[in-house]
């Protein structure tokens, strides 16, 4: 009998972007169930997210643990972000256009 050679793991990055199931899982995660919200970051996650560097994205997948409401707070400009996300909500709010107080995307809410 052959003796197997040592199991060595295949080193890559914690989350390979191209990876299209990756992919899908920010894309769920980014579906947050309140409209408002999934007008901003759906389309973002789409679009934009596969062009980020690493610790951008590594950045998206942190902010996507937040609640829903300071998520809207911070992308509407109504709070300034927590230091560790401003970068990212400035991206995201860059993609979206400017924030309007009391709308998504310039779209007045119901």
């Amino acid at each position: 009998m052959r003796a197997r050679p040592p199991f060595e793991p295949v080193k890559r990055h914690h989350y390979v972007m191209h990876d299209r199931r990756d992919l899908e899982r920010v894309l769920w995660r980014s579906r947050r169930g309140m409209l408002e919200l999934d007008l901003l970051l759906v389309d973002f996650a789409r679009v934009r997210y596969p062009h980020l560097d690493d610790a951008q994205q590594d950045a998206y997948r942190e902010l996507l643990r937040e609640d829903d409401w300071v998520l809207l707070d911070w992308l509407r400009g109504r709070v300034v972000p927590a230091p560790p996300f401003a970068e990212i909500v400035a991206t995201v709010v860059a993609f979206n256009g400017s924030p309007q107080p009391g709308s998504a995307r310039g779209l007045p809410l119901a």
